[in-house]
């Protein structure tokens, strides 16, 4: 895993967390991994109760990987600026939406038989694929 972005689990108690210390707006379900920038990464383990480094778990199995925020804000206040994420919950998608928002956004048609993590991965892959050839929305 690239050092600058840094995969956190969410490991606390609760149903659902939304962020409240670094300002993504990201939401974690129970065992649910988000990769962002490792200046946030760090706020977030501050707080072990709560989140922690996934990089092992990740380079053991891509697919567990939920929303990925790979950029930071104009202004480096962290705490006002809000980062931009650009795709939905996928995890909290149905296979079905999962697929039809492949072909919405990205005109590519996934097969809706596979696993849920593995259109997870292949729209996070096809939004990386945009983001790095500079297609952005």
């Amino acid at each position: 895993m690239n050092a600058t972005i840094i995969p956190i689990k969410y490991v606390g108690k609760k149903k659902s967390q939304n962020d409240c210390v670094a300002g993504t707006d990201l939401v974690w379900l129970p065992g649910q991994i988000h990769v962002v920038p490792a200046i946030l990464a760090a706020k977030f383990l501050k707080h072990p109760d709560v989140w922690a480094d996934a990089s092992d778990e990740v380079d053991e199995d891509p697919a567990n990987i939920g929303l990925v925020v790979n950029s930071l804000p104009d202004t480096p206040d962290l705490s006002v600026e809000r980062l931009p994420v650009d795709m939905p919950n996928l995890n909290g998608m149905t296979k079905a939406d999962i697929v039809a928002y492949a072909q919405r956004t990205f005109r590519q048609d996934l097969d809706v038989d596979k696993k849920k993590d593995d259109l997870v991965a292949q729209v996070i892959s096809l939004r990386n694929a945009q983001t790095t050839m500079g297609e952005g929305d």
